[in-house]
């Protein structure tokens, strides 16, 4: 199986919005792989389709395809390898964003476990790791632990090059979390670093759409209503732009109208 060539078509099917043929070229191609025994390209494959399921918040679907990727490894008997941890990370994520958190925090756990043998302890895989266990932490309402998390992914970033968007990405977390725990002034010091690294980057993505929220909020927190109205305008602005008129988008048209009506008082 040419698996380059599938995954090359996948992405021109991703890019074009075309996530329903996307899904019908991986179901056709895992089965494939499957009568071909190729299990290095089935397990490719089966990774593919889980982050597409859980995308698409087909949740089930996720879950079935999870424990068909866990059987495949099992009997390639790669368990504790690099490739194992990376595909697990996959399954943890999509089991935390089913709801399943406490099965996905064992599988975080295993692949940190994992990591701690075979990666360098300043690779950016343990960053992107620890962003997605704060992620879980907060579905948990840990958020204590989720702010440690997401120390240790900065940390590790700033030991890395190029890594700008990474440190204004984590920056951005960090402030949301803080101001979740009430730590208004320390947010407002890392939406500061997140919000100055974004516009020297030239990057108007939705995680600097983000940075402005946090701003916004921190400024709703602090009774200075037309600061906080601004930083939402931008905030959906940009969302719209990226994005169109999304859930996140009406959340912040809710805030910007909160922010109008204590105004108006």
């Amino acid at each position: 199986m040419q698996i380059e060539v599938i995954i090359n078509k996948l992405d021109g099917l991703f890019a074009e919005n075309k996530g329903q043929e996307a899904q019908r070229l991986l179901e056709d191609s895992i089965k494939i792989a499957m009568e071909e025994e190729d299990d290095n390209a089935l397990l490719t494959l089966l990774n593919e389709m889980i982050g597409y399921m859980r995308e698409t918040s087909q949740v089930e679907g996720a879950y079935s395809y999870a424990q068909t990727t866990l059987r495949l490894m099992e009997n390639m008997n790669i368990k504790g390898s690099k490739a194992y941890a990376t595909t697990l990370l996959n399954i943890a994520n999509a089991y935390r964003a089913g709801g399943r958190l406490q099965e996905s925090l064992s599988y975080y756990e295993e692949v940190l476990a994992i990591y701690k043998e075979l990666v360098d302890e300043k690779d950016m895989l343990f960053a992107g790791l620890y962003n997605n266990m704060s992620l879980l932490y907060q579905e948990m309402g840990e958020f204590v632990r989720a702010k440690e998390s997401l120390l240790q992914a900065l940390a590790i970033v700033k030991l890395n090059q190029d890594t700008a968007f990474e440190e204004a990405v984590t920056y951005a977390n960090i402030a949301s979390t803080c101001l979740t725990l009430n730590q208004d002034e320390e947010a407002y010091s890392y939406c500061i670093k997140a919000i100055k690294i974004f516009e020297t980057e030239g990057i108007k993505d939705a995680h600097y759409c983000a940075a402005l929220s946090s701003m916004g909020t921190y400024y709703y927190k602090m009774k200075a209503y037309e600061q906080a109205g601004n930083y939402f305008e931008q905030a959906m602005a940009g969302i719209k732009e990226a994005l169109g008129e999304n859930e996140y988008y009406h959340r912040l048209s809710e805030n910007l109208e909160a922010c109008k009506r204590a105004m108006s008082q």
